[in-house]
């Protein structure tokens, strides 16, 4: 995770979306009674949004009007073309499975997309992208500092502090991946040196 964060931030730009995703109450007990599988889900989720993200979108935006005579406001709806993009589909994803405040697992998954759309359409893409989950909430932001996304994902699942799964709690199957073409390329180490005393 930390390498391939490094690699798409020097190489892609960063990522520049964070994701996490949350099941519903039914969604939970498929999982933990083994009819579904968080991979599968998540699996088939990426499936779709890359589709998306490879043939673009129609995005239907609420635009304010105002006549100046009058100063009367009105709403209405634009529907605003979004064209696919032809690059890399880059991803990073991490579930973790913490108990709630009632004591029962939890499981989500947070993610990293080099995918971004400008402001006016951000509502329509995350209410596409939610209903491709299907599984419950599916809550997007903007990365303020796309070069340093890798800490974005590494603080909500607490590998870095803790340095083992602590508090992430049960995930039967994977409990991470990365897209292909976001994995670093095999390296060599040049020279290796003791840090401990940098600030």
């Amino acid at each position: 995770i930390f390498e391939s964060g490094a690699y798409v931030a020097a190489c892609e730009g960063g990522f520049t979306t964070f994701l996490t995703l949350t099941f519903t109450p039914e969604q939970r007990n498929k999982i933990f009674s083994g009819d579904a599988t968080l991979g599968s889900e998540v699996s088939r989720f990426l499936d779709g949004i890359k589709k998306l993200y490879q043939r673009g979108f129609t995005a239907e935006i609420k635009a304010k009007h105002d006549d100046n005579r009058q100063r009367n406001i009105t709403l209405c709806n634009e529907s605003r073309k979004v064209e696919g993009c032809k690059g890399d589909f880059h991803y990073i994803w991490v579930a973790e499975c913490p108990a709630n405040e009632d004591g029962e697992p939890n499981p989500h998954v947070h993610m990293l997309l080099n995918w971004s759309v400008a402001p006016e359409v951000f509502q329509s893409w995350a209410q596409r992208i939610e209903s491709i989950w299907g599984n419950g909430f599916a809550n997007l932001q903007r990365i303020k500092q796309p070069k340093a996304a890798g800490s974005y994902l590494i603080k909500a699942v607490g590998y870095a502090a803790k340095g083992d799964n602590a508090e992430q709690g049960l995930i039967r199957g994977n409990r991470y991946n990365i897209a292909r073409c976001s994995r670093a390329p095999a390296w060599e180490v040049l020279a290796a040196f003791d840090a401990d005393n940098m600030a």
